[in-house]
């Protein structure tokens, strides 16, 4: 009975993280804890929580605890670098990742994490090479296949990015992030209404995520109507550009003496000012509120 009602506990716990609703998971771990102190699975999901939540040091603390408990070394070792990652001591960060590949020198997550590292400390050859073997032990692995394409955007390597993103797209069982990378893929091929449309669906899905409301913004000032003005002018060579211009052309009618011409020229200069001014405020009013 105690075994079937910590599956449960463990279940939920799993669900609770997969929904980022940390507080609930750390609720349900701290009763498992309470029933065993030395509960390994437990005190490596509270070192998860702590970890989401920014707090590096006890989610190491946490995890030690696990390993000296029996968790599994290679996973406890992937962790903490994982944590040194985060606060960028990426020299113990390394260490842990090796640590990990010395335990397991086939373990794909360890390769994965261990290039995407050197890809950050621009090591992007090292990087390569443990990608790709990341991938030959598990091609369809999805943070393998997503590490991949980071590499391949750090790269500006367009083809190899949008064929990464269609392999992903037959892979990927996360909804939001296949979402995402139709987005990429549409903003690759230069389509960015259709990618727009990807990136709110994703949003929707996710309206926490701030980094998706983010780019639906600098999509909208690519696509929405209102913003059209901007565009026009950033073709033509940008604000500053139709300043000067605007500046030499009422010099050049006051020497002339075309007060009559320079009348209205000046009011179309100020009131695309006044537009540019204004604009943000009205999508932030009257669009923005709707995305969701």
């Amino acid at each position: 009975m105690e075994k079937e009602i910590r599956s449960k506990q463990i279940t939920t716990i799993q669900r609770y993280l997969d929904m980022d609703r940390y507080e609930d998971a750390r609720i349900v771990i701290l009763s498992l804890l309470e029933a065993d102190p030395t509960d390994s699975y437990a005190l490596y999901y509270m070192a998860a929580v702590m970890l989401m939540n920014d707090k590096s040091t006890e989610a190491r603390s946490y995890i030690q605890d696990a390993m000296k408990y029996g968790h599994n070394k290679e996973s406890a070792f992937h962790f903490l670098g994982l944590t040194y990652e985060k606060e960028k001591n990426y020299m113990e960060a390394e260490q842990a990742y090796l640590k990990a590949l010395e335990i397991n020198p086939s373990s794909v997550m360890a390769h994965a994490a261990y290039g995407k590292l050197m890809l950050i400390t621009g090591f992007e050859e090292k990087a390569m090479n443990l990608l790709e073997e990341a991938m030959r032990l598990d091609p369809e692995n999805e943070s393998v296949n997503q590490f991949l394409l980071e590499f391949y955007f750090a790269k500006s390597d367009q083809n190899n990015q949008i064929r990464q993103i269609q392999r992903m797209m037959d892979i990927s069982s996360d909804e939001v992030q296949k979402l995402v990378n139709l987005g990429y893929y549409h903003v690759l091929r230069e389509d960015a209404i259709q990618a727009r449309e990807y990136y709110r669906q994703a949003y929707l899905l996710d309206p926490t995520n701030t980094e998706l409301l983010h780019i639906l913004e600098t999509l909208d000032k690519e696509t929405h109507f209102l913003f059209l003005p901007n565009r026009l002018v950033n073709k033509i060579g940008g604000p500053v550009f139709v300043w000067i211009c605007y500046i030499v052309i009422l010099f050049t009618l006051r020497f002339l003496k075309l007060d009559r011409i320079l009348v209205p020229i000046s009011i179309i200069y100020l009131t695309y000012v006044i537009y540019t001014w204004v604009i943000p405020l009205i999508y932030k009013w009257f669009v923005k509120g709707r995305m969701r």
